[in-house]
């Protein structure tokens, strides 16, 4: 496909992209800045694209930017059932800027490995996705998940 049929392509699909940032966002002026961000990460990779669903894959790209912009509102969404959910938007209280920093503090803290699988983890992606781009077996991820876990209870316990 062309740079240009691509380009030509991507303005078709404009509206359906809107109506998905729509669902998304709840919210039309955030829908239309997600679908801003995607039409630009689209465009700048447009070498990547290999298959004949554009609108599959701008819907891919939107779902990653949505995450990662809900990533960046929650400091944490949870790490596991009983574990605390902090907001940005609940307040700078000296209590919720101290509980931020513990809880990145822990987060790196953790191995590398375990790290980088609880980052993901946290940014919205499914066990598959990370075993895929992690290159491991799903169940190594599952565990490692658990590991880090049981280690993020264990020195927030203050904060549980």
């Amino acid at each position: 496909m062309t740079y240009t049929t691509f380009n030509q392509q991507l303005i078709l699909a404009h509206q359906a992209l809107i109506g998905v940032a729509y669902k998304f966002t709840s919210n039309y002026d955030d829908a239309q800045d997600l679908v801003q961000d995607t039409t630009l990460k689209a465009l700048n990779n447009y070498h990547r694209f290999q298959g004949q669903n554009l609108l599959g894959w701008c819907y891919v790209i939107m779902k990653h930017l949505h995450l990662d912009q809900m990533k960046n509102s929650y400091t944490v969404k949870s790490v596991g059932d009983d574990i605390i959910q902090l907001s940005k938007g609940c307040g700078n209280s000296v209590e919720n800027i101290i509980s931020e920093r513990e809880i990145s503090s822990v987060i790196e803290s953790l191995p590398t490995r375990n790290k980088e699988i609880m980052n993901r983890y946290l940014s919205g992606y499914k066990y598959r996705e990370i075993a895929d781009m992690m290159g491991m077996p799903i169940g190594t991820v599952k565990s490692k998940i658990s590991e880090s876990r049981i280690q993020l209870r264990l020195k927030l316990k203050s904060y549980i």
